[in-house]
């Protein structure tokens, strides 16, 4: 699952809430402590990992994130007041940068209001030997099994072996003896984040 598709599921529940209370974006900013509560409490119920489960702490940041992220571009756009800002982060302020006027402030966002403690991540248990070749053996097509393996032995996430271009591949020991070289890019402005 792609970033953009992770974050089109995470306003999913949360628009799914505003239906339910049967409220604005506006006042919805003001209540985000009952969105946080529901996500706390509520088992998820989407396929995947954590169905049938309550959501952890970290799982509820991203979600959260989404929503600031979705408010802001409405405050841009002019589909909520800049208040509704101030209901999700802590606000400061500075003075008019060109001294006119000390009444002038600025207003900018110091901090998240909605941040829960994120748990320690647990120890990453690999992949044994017979769960890997059970993998290979399911795979339809040579893809799928490149894929498999250079996450296996290259230590890549799902995300950077499908973002692989054949210029991140160096046979010729230029690259500190050869191998994998996995080079940041720049994304095209708008384009989404692999996962």
């Amino acid at each position: 699952m792609g970033t953009t598709e992770k974050y089109a599921g995470n306003l999913a529940v949360f628009f799914d809430w505003c239906a339910t209370c049967r409220v604005d974006l506006a006042a919805a900013a003001r209540r985000l402590d009952e969105f946080v509560l529901l996500l706390r409490n509520e088992l998820v119920t989407r396929p995947g990992r954590g169905v049938g489960r309550p959501r952890g702490a970290g799982r509820i940041n991203h979600v959260l994130v989404s929503v600031r992220e979705m408010y802001k571009s409405a405050v841009a756009h002019g589909l909520c007041g800049e208040e509704t800002i101030a209901a999700l982060f802590v606000m400061g302020e500075v003075p008019d940068p060109a001294g006119i006027s000390e009444s002038r402030s600025r207003r900018f966002a110091l901090r998240p209001r909605h941040v829960l403690r994120a748990e320690q991540p647990g120890e990453v248990v690999p992949v044994s030997r017979e769960e890997f070749n059970a993998l290979m053996g399911v795979t339809v097509n040579w893809r799928d099994r490149l894929l498999l393996v250079l996450m296996r032995h290259a230590g890549l996430r799902r995300g950077e072996a499908v973002m692989l271009r054949e210029e991140d591949l160096h046979f010729d020991g230029g690259c500190a003896g050869g191998g994998l070289w996995r080079a940041r890019r720049r994304r095209a402005r708008g384009a989404p984040r692999s996962s």
